[in-house]
């Protein structure tokens, strides 16, 4: 079967190559989608830094639509949404409503963001923030239009499964 749609996964994190943690998403994300027709024509996987900005490039001239999952955390490993800025030549600004929805998260646990946490209401501009009820990093859509010459559709996904899995069935 030929999905109607070239999608392209990019799973990052150098704890997934190291074999600290266990990369579940591709298999997770390929019955989801393969529910309704459609079917993932590569998968790569790549450490925290340069290579996932390489990784995206490759994602967004072949596929139609780019699926990230990981590096969307408070900590200066975690570089998904700039990468993906850097690729696709968008300034990064903040969302209010993202950190009003992290301030929130953290209130709910009687505990106050700290300020590293801001950095997960960045987005580059024109995309939608997809939100998390079950975690503190938002999602981002950015469609078609906004990756200029790629023509991709792109979601970015948290990595943690308990985040990741709902936002998916929720968002995608």
């Amino acid at each position: 079967m030929v999905s109607p749609v070239q999608i392209e996964l990019l799973t990052t994190g150098t704890e997934l190559l190291l074999g600290t943690t266990q990369n579940t998403h591709g298999a997770w994300i390929g019955q989801r989608l393969l529910r309704i027709g459609l079917r993932i024509a590569r998968q790569v996987t790549v450490p925290d830094g340069e290579a996932v900005e390489r990784a995206m490039r490759i994602g967004l001239e072949d596929g139609e639509a780019l699926i990230v999952t990981g590096g969307l955390g408070p900590t200066s490993d975690d570089l998904t949404r700039e990468a993906l800025a850097e690729v696709l030549g968008l300034e990064m600004i903040e969302d209010e409503a993202a950190v009003r929805a992290i301030e929130d998260f953290f209130a709910s646990r009687q505990r106050v963001m700290a300020q590293a946490n801001r950095k997960q209401a960045q987005a580059p501009v024109g995309a939608d923030i997809l939100s998390n009820p079950h975690g503190t990093a938002p999602g981002l859509y950015l469609p078609p239009r906004l990756s200029g010459s790629f023509n991709c559709a792109v979601f970015l996904l948290p990595g943690p499964p308990r985040e990741l899995y709902p936002m998916f069935e929720a968002e995608v």
